[in-house]
């Protein structure tokens, strides 16, 4: 609960209000009286940043206290921590909560601020989501120009592939497509073969069946010197032992040999074939003795061993280069001029060991040695073709693999060319241009459907709202006494709105207490929707100040029946909410008010203007209690000025006009009844003369509104007429003596 005002500054008319002495604290229930523009609407704009938790902004520099009921102070600097709930009906609140889209056409009725600004929120989301429409369809437009260029690009860049590499199954863009995807700027670059790899790529690439070649036979040749080089040693080294030797023969191997040989052509002869000489018997018999079994038989042996070494001869096939693929040319032709040499190396020991056992034949009855022989030639021979072989290996496995080297090839340069695609379309700025347009679009797609959302959203608010609409019709009807006026569902588009209706047509020029008649039975719904309305502080500025006097009545029953309850039927009288505040300018209502329940709980106070700009707030005065009606109070204000001593006296003088001319109207009104469709101008004249009655009205219609109130200090002329009319007055009155003595007698 707020308990009192403190202070207030530059605040409107509150330019440097103190609380004055004896203030009462405020009630749970606080009725506020006061006339127009006496600052009533001001005040309730003060509690209304309470419930902003800001400050008003048509006062920016405003200073304020108010105390509540701890006794902590709430003011302009610490307002935004407020933690009450405050909810503020006047003007402002029917400005905002009423609002039409358009007065020629017709017209939809948004109730509710939340309600006024989510459909303005909509609206402007709308004009947004056109935009992002627009643009969304012009980057998708741009975007599939240049995804087209790109496909053309990438089915010509294919298609070379394709030829470059003469393809005989498909690549088409798609191909490229996906080779492209897996390439980023430096797996680009590692994909790109030098002039020289590229080469040798392509033409593996293109090498077809027919350049595949037979296979390569390994050499298979085996030196085997040492072996027989153990073999031999011994038996050079043996001389026979024979008994029947000839020692010329033996001395003459050569003759010895030509003799051997001579034995088997002259097996039966008589002669010699070479000299003619006479064979006889015993020559022939010694010849034969000298060339024994045994002889026979280690010559037999020395021949086997010859034939053995000379079978050690290695042969080595030419070399056929073109049998060799092109990579492995020059390696094998290396190789193999290596290789030929140990052969020879090695041949030649062999034919030193071969040349040694044909002299022990020559010479069979001498002992010999072995020359000096190396194994080093025969291990050489195995060395240079192990490395041959290696290279055959090598390169027959090209013909086993020789499709899948090609297919490799064949994809490390689609991959090749792929790279070259990737960093030509880079640097051409096509790439960026897309992903330029595809992020917009994209963008503009994330935020139209954000918006839409939001949308969404602000329509469920909406439809939300409209939940309330049978309780503002109830509402409505209980304020204008009938339901005339009401509001109806339509829709516009896919959304529901409110529009306002009389009878079954679209309601037209309303007036302004209708206006105001809807904006408070919006304001009452409103207090539903909150969450505990029993710790709610209610402020209720004149919401009958454009209501005429049929609709005070109802007014004053929905505020009794909406803020006032008892528990059983003769209990005790609740306040429905924590703090209630009513002001009003009107004598009639605030008369009505005085009748509400939960007397004890309730304070009186006024709104009072000191001077043309300044007001003050105070204890409503007892006197002004004590009247039954306004047209009581109204004579008291008037008489009270005409007996009073200082009648040039500001304040006294700022509160003469109003209350004149309203007593003129009842009291005319009283007197002359019939004139139905006459106006105030014409009873008066009726009643005071033509020439009085003229002097009079110009009184009264110059100063009877506040904005007219500061003529008070501009015209001193009207301002002596003012003492004079209120005198002619009474002397109409003293004419009617009953009436009069009646009125004086309400004064004590």
């Amino acid at each position: 609960m707020i308990n009192s005002l403190s202070r207030i500054k530059k605040f409107g008319v509150f330019d440097d209000y103190a609380k004055p002495a004896g203030l009462n604290e405020f009630g749970t229930v606080n009725i506020i009286y006061g006339w127009n523009y006496s600052g009533k609407t001001t005040l309730s704009r003060l509690f209304q940043c309470l419930e902003t938790k800001g400050i008003h902004p048509d006062y920016p520099g405003a200073q304020f206290a108010l105390v509540d009921d701890s006794g902590s102070s709430v003011n302009q600097s610490n307002v935004g921590a407020y933690g009450g709930v405050a909810r503020v009906f006047n003007s402002d609140f029917v400005e905002k909560n009423l609002s039409w889209n358009g007065a020629t056409f017709h017209p939809i009725l948004l109730l509710g601020e939340d309600t006024i600004e989510a459909q303005n929120k909509i609206a402007a989301n709308v004009k947004l989501i056109e935009r992002c429409r627009i643009a969304y369809a012009k980057h998708r437009r741009l975007t599939d120009e240049t995804e087209q260029r790109m496909s053309q690009d990438r089915t010509a860049g294919a298609k070379q592939i394709k030829i470059r590499l003469s393809l005989v199954e498909a690549f088409t863009a798609s191909h490229l497509n996906g080779l492209l995807a897996s390439l980023d700027p430096g797996k680009a670059a590692a994909a790109r073969l030098s002039e020289e790899d590229l080469a040798a790529c392509l033409k593996q690439a293109l090498a077809s069946d027919k350049d595949k070649l037979e296979p390569m036979p390994f050499v298979r040749i085996q030196p085997k010197l040492s072996g027989s080089i153990a073999k031999c040693s011994p038996l050079l080294q043996r001389v026979p032992q024979l008994s029947s030797t000839i020692e010329y023969l033996r001395e003459n191997p050569a003759v010895a040999n030509w003799v051997e040989h001579g034995l088997t052509l002259h097996s039966d002869a008589k002669a010699c074939e070479f000299c003619g000489g006479e064979l006889t018997n015993e020559r022939m018999g010694a010849l034969r003795a000298h060339f024994s079994k045994d002889l026979l038989n280690f010559k037999n042996e020395l021949s086997a061993a010859k034939k053995s070494a000379d079978s050690l001869q290695l042969e080595l096939a030419p070399l056929q280069k073109s049998s060799f693929y092109p990579d492995f040319r020059e390696q094998a032709g290396e190789a193999h001029r290596e290789l030929l040499g140990a052969v020879g190396a090695f041949n030649d020991q062999v034919l030193k060991l071969s040349a040694s056992i044909a002299r022990k034949l020559a010479s069979s009855f001498e002992g010999m040695e072995l020359p000096e022989l190396s194994d080093e030639p025969e291990r050489n021979v195995a060395r240079r073709v192990a490395a041959f072989n290696e290279i055959v290996a090598a390169n027959n496995a090209i013909g086993e693999s020789f499709g899948k080297l090609k297919a490799s090839a064949v994809k490390k340069a689609k991959l090749h060319f792929a790279a070259e695609f990737f960093a030509a379309e880079r640097d051409s700025g096509v790439a960026k241009r897309l992903a330029l347009h595809v992020s917009h679009r994209e963008k503009m797609e994330k935020i139209g459907k954000a918006l839409k959302a939001e949308n969404l959203e602000l329509e469920a608010q909406i439809s939300f709202a409209q939940k309330g609409r049978e309780k503002i019709n109830t509402r409505i009807s209980n304020l204008l006494g009938s339901d005339e006026l009401h509001i109806e569902v339509v829709k516009e588009g896919e959304s529901d709105r409110f529009r306002l209706a009389r009878r079954q047509a679209i309601a037209k020029n309303l007036s302004e207490g209708e206006k105001t008649a809807i904006a408070f039975a919006f304001f009452l719904t409103k207090l539903d929707e909150l969450e505990d309305f029993s710790k709610s502080l209610v402020y209720i500025d004149d919401p009958i100040s454009s209501l005429d006097s049929n609709h005070i009545f109802q007014v004053n029953s929905i505020i009794r029946e909406t803020f006032f309850k008892q528990d059983e039927p003769k209990g005790e009288w609740k306040i429905a909410c924590a703090q209630l505040f009513i002001s009003t300018h009107n004598f009639e209502f605030f008369s009505l008010l005085r009748e509400l329940p939960a007397k004890n709980k309730r304070r009186y106070f006024q709104t009072k203007k000191l001077s043309p700009t300044v007001s003050t707030f105070t204890n409503l005065p007892a006197s002004i209690l004590k009247y039954s009606s306004e047209y009581h109070y109204l004579f008291s204000v008037v008489h009270n000025f005409h007996n009073s001593a200082d009648k040039g006296e500001l304040e006294t003088l700022l509160s003469v006009p109003n209350a004149v001319r309203r007593f003129v109207e009842l009291y005319s009104y009283a007197r002359i009844p019939h004139f139905v469709d006459g106006s105030v101008d014409q009873r008066v004249d009726t009643l005071f003369g033509k020439e009085k009655s003229k002097r009079i009205l110009k009184v009264l219609h110059y100063f009877s509104h506040l904005n007219d109130i500061e003529r008070l200090s501009k015209n001193t002329d009207l301002i002596c007429d003012i003492e004079h009319v209120v005198a002619d007055l009474f002397e109409l009155l003293e004419k009617d003596p009953l009436h009069y003595d009646a009125l004086k007698a309400s004064l004590t």
